[in-house]
């Protein structure tokens, strides 16, 4: 059975013992914590003992770790965040590490708005220094990093493709390799499936979520315009058998129960046919 899993991000806002509930008795057994406003976030203050208790209350895994907001703006062109940004990355890798995790997913730049060839080029450089010193940081922890796929929406943005990723991470080590988020290539007019088949044997883990190209919508898959059979053909060329996390925002349309159903269906039925 493939390995599927949901973010936290989901259930963000609800009291911590209450969102693990509702997560396993959706069906799922692993999560990615993740939360930019949630308790997740700050689980790091938390005692390993407290996570753990918890975790096995629910009965739940954590399978991978998303690092925390204030740990986005890796190479940032402002030093003091950047060095933020840093710290908060390196702290989440011994978290993960500490509550059994198997990886963490890392962004390799923050959301600037706009950003001209030079500015570009500059990021682009400091992030693959953060990049090569985080994974130096995990080798040393024992655990795995994944490099997310970003987005520009337009606006040229370093980190946004496979190819792109590929390069960032070429011998840092057996234990660095790409996480691929499905929305983000569709927004930029990518085929998931095509970046899926780059990544190759470099594809760690995955957010799975869907939108109608026009923003980060975090939908449940079927609800946005990605071709998902093309995409699970992809993986099964490719052999894929780590992580699958949902990431899925909460709605005002829908409650939280019936989000994290509507993601367990849909892992069931990809389950029934086959890939």
């Amino acid at each position: 059975m493939a390995e599927y899993g949901t973010s936290t991000c989901t259930t963000s806002l609800l009291p911590v013992d209450e969102a693990l509930a509702l997560i396993a008795q959706a069906g799922f057994r692993q999560i990615e914590t993740c939360g930019p406003q949630g308790y997740f976030d700050r689980w790091e203050y938390r005692s390993v003992a407290f996570m753990r208790a918890k975790l096995e209350r629910a009965g739940l895994r954590v399978r991978t770790v998303h690092v925390p907001v204030k740990g986005w703006a890796l190479g940032d062109l402002d030093d003091d965040v950047r060095t933020r940004a840093v710290d908060a990355a390196s702290a989440s890798l011994t978290h993960a590490a500490l509550v059994g995790a198997e990886l963490v997913v890392l962004h390799p730049n923050a959301w600037r708005g706009s950003t001209d060839r030079a500015e570009y080029e500059t990021v682009q450089q400091r992030s693959n220094e953060d990049i090569a010193m985080l994974a130096e940081s995990a080798a040393r922890v024992g655990i795995k990093i994944a490099v997310e796929n970003m987005f520009g929406q337009g606006i040229p943005r370093p980190g946004s493709t496979m190819t792109e990723l590929r390069a960032t991470i070429e011998g840092l080590g057996e234990h660095v390799g790409l996480c691929l988020d499905t929305g983000h290539c569709l927004i930029d007019g990518l085929s998931a499936a095509a970046e899926a088949l780059v990544a190759g044997d470099k594809l760690f883990s995955l957010h799975l979520a869907d939108n109608d190209g026009s923003g980060d919508q975090h939908l449940v898959p079927g609800q946005g315009a990605i071709d998902w059979a093309e995409f699970r053909s992809a993986l099964a060329t490719l052999g894929y058998r780590g992580p699958r996390m949902f990431e899925i925002s909460s709605s005002l349309t829908s409650s939280l129960t019936e989000l994290l159903a509507q993601q367990w269906q849909v892992a069931m039925c990809w389950e029934s046919e086959g890939h």
